[in-house]
Order: C-alpha cells, then sequence, then structure tokens
C-alpha cells in the first residue's frame, strides 16, 4: 500500500449526541419515512431536522449523506482554513457524489441523472 500511496480509511468511532429523553414538546412526524415526493422541491430535509421538529426519523436521509461526506471527504484531510474546506467540499459534492453517487431511491441513477429527467418531466 505505501508503495501506491494509498491507505486504508477507518470510520471514527460513533459518538451519541442526540438526547431523547427531554421534557420539551416533539412535533409530529411529518413525513413518516416517506421521503418520495410527488414533484422536486416538495420535500426538504436537513440534519436540523431534529432541533426544529423533535422527530430523528424526518432527518434520516441527510444524515446519510453527511455521513458520508465525513467518512469519504472531510476525515482524509486536514484544512487550512473554513474556506479550503469549503471549497473542497464543494468540489467533492458536485463531481463526485452528484455524479457518481447512484441511491437506489433514484432508481440507480445518479443525481445528476434524476435532476435532468425530473426537470425535463416537469417542465413540460
Amino acid at each position: 500500500m505505501k508503495q501506491h500511496k494509498i491507505r486504508a480509511v477507518h470510520a471514527k468511532k460513533f459518538v451519541v449526541t442526540t438526547d431523547s429523553k427531554h421534557n420539551y414538546p416533539v412535533a409530529e412526524h411529518k413525513l413518516d419515512g416517506d421521503f418520495t415526493a410527488e414533484a422536486p422541491g416538495k420535500k426538504w430535509v436537513s440534519d436540523i431536522t431534529y432541533i426544529r421538529t423533535g422527530n430523528c426519523w424526518d432527518n434520516a436521509v441527510a444524515e446519510r449523506s453527511f455521513k458520508t461526506l465525513k467518512v469519504e471527504h472531510v476525515y482524509r484531510y486536514r484544512f487550512a482554513d473554513r474556506e479550503h474546506a469549503g471549497i473542497t467540499i464543494f468540489e467533492w459534492i458536485e463531481t463526485g457524489y452528484n455524479q457518481h453517487r447512484r441511491p437506489s431511491a433514484l432508481g440507480n441513477l445518479s443525481i445528476t441523472e434524476f435532476n435532468e429527467i425530473t426537470q425535463i418531466k416537469y417542465a413540460a
């Protein structure tokens, strides 16, 4: 591996950061695990969903994307500053993740391919 300048990538240990045992109000489960939408832009998820809604299941899709970003990109580098991190993360998403990742939820199309198809479908 040293000769080919490659190395193993180890996932970081999981750390629990969510306190589910609280007395704060909990919002209703709006998506109920149904992430399909009738048109682009109708359902959005974010890693802040739990804080806003109190429902940890509505942000599962975003959490998976952020985990992939961290393991496949962020943890592999030491960034000089936030600007450098922002630029490389943007490049990773736009030239790697969106072009090559093929989620089964999108019919095994890349995100870019799926967006092109749906734009044509909903433009008509």
